[in-house]
């Protein structure tokens, strides 16, 4: 299901500039359902439990596709290996953070641990589309105010906000 939801969810997004960061809160939405379906079921419905498990392992999809995101929104080498730097380090924490909220004294419901990965989703849904309207209206700034030649800076090593012919993926 990771693989699988992470190619299709890239093909998709691969085809627009303009609507990525809506995908990938969208496609939050799956893992999110995954996780409601595993907590609120009875734990006898193996059937249910598995596919919301299934469709649990679909947060793959949004976090491979958010990186295709920074990646092509951040321009300057030094700009980009410290955002990297930084995007390693949080996921790292993340994964170490995480594991730590689902209490073996909670089995199996591991009320604390869901609603933990719950309220993650929750909130990666909102910085997310926050992110995405952050971007257009900077683009819309830069439309404005640029009236030189679109690419003519493109291989200087300027970061983003130097670069005024840069237009950010939304």
């Amino acid at each position: 299901m990771s693989t699988i939801s992470g190619i299709v969810l890239s093909y998709i997004a691969s085809t627009t500039r303009k609507y990525r960061t809506p995908l990938v809160a969208g496609s939050i939405l799956l893992p999110l359902l995954g996780a409601l379906l595993c907590y609120n079921l009875p734990r006898d419905n193996l059937a249910g439990q598995l596919i919301g498990l299934y469709i649990l392992y679909t947060y793959w999809a949004p976090y491979v596709t958010l990186i295709s995101v920074y990646q092509a929104n951040i321009a300057g080498h030094t700009k980009k290996v410290t955002l990297y730097a930084w995007f390693f380090i949080s996921w790292a924490t993340g994964n170490i953070i995480g594991p730590q909220t689902f209490r073996a004294e909670q089995a199996p419901v591991y009320t604390w641990g869901t609603i933990a990965m719950i309220v993650c989703y929750v909130i990666a849904m909102i910085c997310v589309l926050l992110y995405g309207l952050v971007c257009t209206w900077d683009n819309l700034k830069r439309a404005e105010a640029f009236n030189g030649e679109a690419g003519e800076q493109d291989w200087l090593d300027k970061t983003d906000k130097e670069n005024k012919s840069f237009h950010y993926t939304t």
